[in-house]
């Protein structure tokens, strides 16, 4: 499908209370061949994710398909606060520099920060070209915004396969800094610092 016109984003949070068979059905309908598991997500874990405050997730739906009473997702991304562990051997100013305030508490270094994690973001096929990755950064960047004005936060992240190169350049051209990467759940972890 083509370009369509601005996308409608809606919490699946406030969707499931309005139009929950709706919602079930566009859940069901959403495929994403370049990673199976996106959809697997939306259709099982977001609800139960939504229900136990672990995470919050936004659809992107189709305009044209609202009016004509069908409900089509675009897109969506979920977002949740997070603990990143920060790598031992990052020295301490840079340690500072991600916190804002000091690399060290109570005299020793920091080894952890909150940050907003991006934990999905995902595209469906069938609307390849409706939205490009950037366009739908820019959707989550606004929800990130808004929890930065309320609650405060600095660091925003991403855990990526350390083996999806092409993923990896994709969040490096959006300005995301590679922090760590883990062997053992072969994610690589890279950091975006949201503006003040």
């Amino acid at each position: 499908m083509g370009r369509h016109e601005t996308p409608v984003l809606a919490s699946l949070r406030n969707l499931q209370t309005v139009m929950p068979a709706k919602l079930q059905e566009a859940t069901a309908n959403f495929r994403c061949r370049k990673d199976s598991e996106m959809a697997v997500f939306l259709k099982s874990r977001a609800f139960l994710f939504e229900e136990r405050g672990k995470s919050r997730t936004y659809l992107l739906l189709d305009n044209d398909a609202l009016r004509q009473g069908e409900t089509r997702i675009i897109a969506f991304f979920s977002v949740a606060p997070q603990v990143m562990f920060v790598p031992p051997s990052l020295p301490v100013r840079q340690i500072q520099r991600l916190d804002g305030f000091s690399g060290k508490i109570h005299g020793r270094k920091v080894e952890a920060l909150p940050v907003y994690l991006i934990g999905q973001l995902a595209r469906d096929d069938a609307y390849a070209n409706a939205i490009t990755g950037h366009e739908l950064l820019l959707h989550a960047w606004k929800i990130l915004k808004l929890a930065q004005d309320m609650v405060g936060g600095r660091i925003v992240m991403v855990d990526v396969k350390t083996s999806a190169d092409g993923l990896i350049r994709f969040y490096e051209r959006e300005n995301f800094q590679f922090i760590s990467e883990s062997e053992e759940t072969g994610l690589s972890q890279l950091i975006y610092m949201l503006g003040d």
